[in-house]
């Protein structure tokens, strides 16, 4: 039995789709892509789930809260299946990333789209999701007003505000190129 369906799911890929078996909201969500257009954008993925998980994550399911705030005080095995089994930020994110490669996988900008978009939202990601395995040395020692600049108490939409502005640096400066 198997067998079988380990050769279904073979002739499937092997036909040029890819399937993504995703949990969220208490049920199974099967997403097929056409693999063969998006196949070399695969790696581009992880580029967009990370910043993505981290922005969903803190603006819509478990804000104000960085990443593992309710699930547990470090990036321990526990906490990390607490958090794949109630946060919807990374099926979403995963969605979204699908989405968009799905989308554009021919457009010859999308690449330094997503590194710009990567690279601009990276240290709201590091906010966000802490460094793992450090003890949330950032959570302890910087968030919750434990970080001054100038007088000034940095927040997370101080991140968000860096990331768009460092995001639309970039996308400016690349339009002038073209």
């Amino acid at each position: 039995m198997a067998y079988g369906v380990i050769s279904k799911f073979s002739s499937f890929i092997s036909s040029g789709y890819f399937l993504y078996l995703i949990y969220l909201d208490n049920k199974f969500f099967i997403v097929y892509i056409f693999f063969m257009k998006i196949k070399s954008m695969i790696k581009f993925l992880p580029l967009l789930i990370i910043p993505l998980t981290a922005i969903l994550h803190h603006a819509i399911f478990y804000y104000p809260t960085c990443m593992l705030n309710p699930f547990g005080k470090d990036y321990t095995v526990i906490s990390l299946i607490k958090w794949l089994s109630y946060d919807p930020s990374l099926p979403w994110a995963i969605i979204i990333a699908i989405i968009i490669l799905r989308l554009s996988p021919t457009h010859p900008q999308i690449k330094k789209i997503i590194m710009a978009f990567f690279f601009s939202f990276l240290p709201l990601s590091f906010w966000i999701w802490d460094i793992p395995f450090t003890n949330r040395v950032i959570c302890h020692y910087f968030h919750d007003g434990k970080l001054s600049l100038f007088g000034e108490t940095i927040r997370t939409r101080h991140f968000y505000v860096l990331g768009i502005l460092i995001f639309l640096y970039i996308f400016v400066k690349k339009l002038k190129k073209l």
